[in-house]
């Protein structure tokens, strides 16, 4: 029993805050765990779908992409699991061509991150044949004269 009642006080502490006048940071911490909730249960429906998954990829990806911004980390990391997840399932190849075309984004995160994400799939890939190097180098080499560092 007290484990339950410090659980279900640990949240009382952001309801809290959302009634006294701390309604940014409460519904900030709640729609990211929405968020991170959402990432896991479509990691799941496609871990269960499989190979069938690759007609939504371009909707898919356009998603994913787009959350590679966000401000916290934790949303981040379960895209990146989410992204490779996705390329597991299928191959690496499709995934790889969409992150490609958006090495160009507005947002330095986003390109800093579609960098880590190719440098771990090329790392981590158990069938390197199946990954275009053509494609990733050359879409790569303008990225070292990028201005954020990060993003070098």
């Amino acid at each position: 029993m007290p484990t339950t009642h410090t659980y279900a006080y640990s949240h009382t502490v952001y309801v809290r805050h959302l009634l006294t006048g701390y309604p940014r940071d409460a519904v900030c911490w709640l729609l990211s765990q929405v968020v991170t909730a959402a990432l896991q249960l479509i990691g799941l429906i496609v871990g269960r779908v499989g190979w069938p998954v690759r007609t939504y990829l371009d909707s898919l990806m356009e998603q994913l992409i787009s959350l590679l911004g966000d401000n916290k980390i934790i949303i981040r990391h379960s895209n990146i699991k989410l992204i490779n997840k996705v390329m597991q399932t299928l191959t690496p190849g499709p995934v790889l061509e969409h992150l490609v075309s958006h090495l160009n984004h507005e947002n330095w995160r986003v390109r800093e991150e579609i960098v880590n994400i190719i440098i771990l799939c090329v790392s981590s890939s158990p069938n390197p044949e199946k990954i275009d190097f053509e494609l990733l180098v050359g879409s790569l080499l303008p990225r070292l004269a990028d201005e954020k560092p990060r993003v070098k």
